[in-house]
């Protein structure tokens, strides 16, 4: 075999080699020159026909690839998008104003000012569907929204900028309630989720549920111009980048945005049908279709939100015992739609939380010693003026209170406003030489930037004293809130009774003491104060507090670390325990919290059911799952489990401390 070449030779050249072999072989005459003639016509065919064969070849060859290489484009643009939008939502920044919360999500970049700059086109009034399909808002939304730029600029393979739809109950001033967990569940949004359908037109459906899957947001890449689209001018509408194609005789309309099913025309009702779009998965039919979709479920939306909420209920935690010696009492799950979250001096449980500008009850003291308070009444029953309380008692303090059943808000951090009575069925009167039942009634205002705190104990919440002296005590106003303040002093025997009125206003000087008011983890909706806040004010805002459980160990609990290490190992036992995948991985924790996500099915929150065997606490197992919900033994109750999100299970858990090495 050595000094042979070999040669592959293809079908093309075989038959040209062969025709080019004939004609030479013919030496003379007509029929030499006629078969010339067919083999030239028959050689060019050939190389014609190699040619395009060629060409084409060339063109799939090459074009393979490369449209691998742009659809891989595409995507990664669309996921980091995707990725961009959910940390904004995250991270985004919350001590502007109660309308500002994690999960809130940017408005589109709209073409209203004739041009697409990047800002979100922020709505304040007059929200319509239409404002909720634009561009990408990569610059953040425009004022007076809050601006938090997504810190990403992109572009899909065409070179064209991505679009964005956002689900009304996710902007601000959307009107879709509170922004937490339960937003996913099947009653929890005020307006109608966004719809995905696949190419075959069929809704994308929760596995779970097996109703339609609840979207937040899509990010669309439009591709390259097709059919009539004209991008042409400074800022085309949205059917110039966004497709349409007609599916079972249902046109389905990426660029139609009229908050509607597209098989109903507008208008139509909010909670019952959604604006919808089309996921194409690409190849067959990319030539009429190109649009390239990905979305944002609520859940995983939510599931990033709650990692946020968790990160600051362990920081507020965390604080409070630094500050207080101790981590605070919470309150024993019963139902969670309750809107009195007092603790109870329970280790597990919900957070207690004064929520601003809503009254909570407590027991309290107070006691005065006014000058040129401003009496209002003296009125007797039955003609007897000796059981009028004299002016002098009621101003100076010999009228006072210890115990006061009342009420109480914080209005700001130092400033309570209670009203409260104090009821002694058997006062004793010096001056009469017998007892008569005494009536105290308050209503005061106090604000105390110095007041004092008393930390929980084992037998006691936390505590606040605030006091007021000097002239003026009220301030400027002859009232400062909308009742004015006011001491009301009646004492009755069994036959007559009498009472002294007094209202303290802007002349009255003296002193004045709120004692012992209940002071659980505070929030403040005030942006002035919000850095002094336990709890940030988006968080009471969108109700998470009925949705994170948090748990001490018993050593954790105020009073409960005997030998002050801070080791709920020693001297006994005491920790909680942490299982993952069914194994026991950390039994060292002395407290943590649990985010419950959106109710799976069996669920029934209203009523605290959940199904299950042996469980104590109804509520318990309506909100989490697994081990978290199952308290039937005093172990189980410490007992806590991590595990992925899925049909049965969607908890998350922050330890709050010890921190892992």
């Amino acid at each position: 075999m050595h000094g042979i070449a070999h040669r592959v030779v293809s079908p093309g050249h075989a038959a040209l080699a062969g025709a080019r072999q004939r004609v030479a072989s013919c030496r003379f005459g007509r029929a030499c020159r006629a078969l010339a003639g067919r083999q030239r016509g028959t050689v060019l065919l050939t190389v014609s026909i190699l040619l395009l064969l060629a060409g084409a070849a060339a063109g799939l060859g090459g074009s393979k690839p490369a449209a691998t290489q742009r659809s891989a484009a595409t995507a990664r643009a669309l996921a980091q998008a995707k990725a961009a939008v959910v940390a904004r939502a995250v991270t985004v920044h919350a001590t502007r104003g109660k309308h500002v919360a994690p999960g809130l999500l940017p408005f589109p970049d709209r073409n209203r000012d004739g041009r697409y700059d990047g800002e979100g086109d922020c709505v304040t009034f007059g929200l319509a569907a239409a404002h909720l399909l634009g561009r990408l808002p990569w610059a953040g939304d425009g004022p007076p929204c809050p601006r938090q730029a997504l810190g990403l600029r992109a572009r899909d393979a065409s070179g064209e900028q991505l679009w964005y739809a956002v689900s009304r109950n996710l902007v601000a001033g959307g009107g879709g309630g509170p922004v937490n967990s339960g937003m996913a569940g099947a009653a929890g949004a005020a307006h109608a989720w966004l719809v995905v359908r696949g190419f075959d037109g069929a809704v994308l459906r929760d596995p779970r549920s097996g109703a339609p899957l609840p979207v937040a947001a899509v990010i669309i890449a439009p591709g390259a111009a097709i059919g009539r689209q004209q991008r042409r001018g400074m800022a085309p509408a949205a059917e110039q980048y966004l497709d349409r194609i007609r599916i079972g005789g249902v046109t389905y309309d990426n660029a139609d945005a009229d908050g509607c099913a597209d098989a109903v025309r507008a208008p139509c009702d909010a909670r019952e049908s959604g604006e919808e779009f089309i996921v194409h998965p690409g190849g067959a039919g990319a030539r009429a279709f190109n649009d390239r979709v990905v979305y944002i479920t609520v859940m995983e939306l939510m599931r990033a939100v709650e990692k946020r909420v968790l990160g600051e209920v362990a920081v507020a935690l965390n604080r409070y015992r630094s500050e207080q010696g101790v981590y605070p009492w919470l309150m024993s799950l019963g139902d969670p739609r309750s809107t009195d979250f007092k603790s109870d001096l329970s280790r597990r449980g919900l957070l207690p939380v004064h929520l601003p500008d809503e009254v909570f009850t407590t027991r309290f003291g107070a006691a005065w010693n006014l000058e040129d308070a401003t009496p209002t009444s003296v009125t007797r029953h039955s003609g007897d003026a000796a059981l009028v309380p004299t002016l002098e008692d009621v101003l100076r303090g010999r009228v006072r209170v210890t115990r006061v059943s009342g009420r109480c808000l914080w209005s700001e951090p130092s400033r309570a406003q209670c009203t409260g009575v104090d009821i002694d069925s058997d006062y004793f009167r010096a001056d009469l030489g017998v007892p008569v039942k005494r009536t105290v009634e308050i209503s005061f205002s106090l604000e105390d930037d110095a007041f004092q705190v008393t930390p929980p104990t084992p037998g006691d919440v936390r505590r606040r004293t605030l006091s007021m002296r000097g002239a003026g005590l009220a301030g400027t106003p002859a009232s400062p809130d909308a009742a004015p303040w006011n001491v009301r002093v009646t004492d009755e025997n069994a036959f007559d009774w009498g009472r002294r009125e007094l209202r303290i206003d802007s002349d009255t000087a003296g002193a004045l003491t709120l004692s012992g008011v209940r002071f659980d983890l505070s929030v403040v909706y005030d942006d002035l104060h919000d850095a002094r806040d336990e709890l940030p004010e988006w968080f009471a805002e969108n109700d998470w507090h009925h949705y994170i459980y948090v748990a001490l160990s018993a050593d954790a609990a105020p009073g409960g670390d005997s030998d002050g290490d801070g080791d709920c190992q020693t001297p006994v036992d005491t920790c909680l325990r942490l299982r993952i995948a069914g194994e026991v991985a950390r039994s060292d924790i002395r407290a943590l919290a649990v985010s419950a996500g959106a109710a799976l099915a069996g669920q029934n929150r209203a009523r605290g059911e959940c199904g299950g065997e042996g469980r104590s606490n109804g509520f318990r197992c309506a909100f989490m799952e697994g081990d978290n919900g199952d308290d039937s033994t005093p172990r189980s109750a410490d007992t806590f489990a991590r595990d992925g999100p899925g049909a049965r299970f969607n908890d998350q858990i922050r330890v709050i401390a010890p921190l892992p090495p």
